[in-house]
């Protein structure tokens, strides 16, 4: 199946969930994804705002808010993106697309990050398919030379069988879904 056909069908059974089913999900992934964020582990979490259907973050925004853990979200400019440190919500504002971004211009510049990256589909050997535009993609590349941990939250059905990566398509680390733990293999 074609990435644009795999796109559309992500989508599309995201749309059924309910709000309802979106929180359960959520929480039930956060708890999970809890052992690997204890204070301390790292010098910052990098996560995205959640949008539309997508595993919600604001439990992983609140508990760095919480234990006093560095925060930063992405923020799209010049058609690239780059993280920005917040400290509280009010430090959001609607952004491209409409997305939560930082209205703050503090840089994130951390050498050790646990980052909670977005997607629409995985599959086992932790490949990722994002939403076409290529942000995370070039980010990795861009940044290659920091110690990031890349955790991806996710609902059970958008694991699949097989994603044709392209070479510049960049692998997670470990895939959280509800009833989940997927660890990339060492290549």
């Amino acid at each position: 199946m074609s990435k644009k056909r795999i796109r559309e069908n992500m989508k599309a059974v995201k749309s059924l969930l309910t709000e309802n089913e979106i929180v359960e999900y959520s929480d039930m992934i956060f708890h999970k994804l809890e052992e690997y964020i204890s204070p301390g582990d790292y010098d910052a979490i990098y996560t995205y705002v959640a949008f539309n259907e997508e595993v919600k973050t604001s439990a992983v925004i609140n508990y760095a808010f919480h234990n006093h853990i560095k925060l930063a979200v992405p923020k799209i400019e010049h058609k690239r993106m780059e993280f920005y440190y917040i400290n509280r919500m009010e430090d959001l504002s609607p952004g491209y697309y409409g997305i939560l971004e930082p209205k703050t211009t503090q840089k994130a510049l951390d050498r050790s990050i646990l980052m909670i990256v977005p997607g629409l589909a995985f599959d086992e050997e932790c490949n990722r398919l994002g939403y076409g535009a290529g942000y995370y993609d070039r980010y990795f590349k861009d940044y290659e030379h920091l110690s990031v941990n890349k955790i991806a939250l996710a609902y059970d059905f958008q694991i699949i069988k097989n994603l044709e990566a392209a070479p510049y398509d960049k692998k997670v680390d470990h895939i959280i879904t509800p009833t989940r733990l997927i660890h990339r293999r060492s290549d």
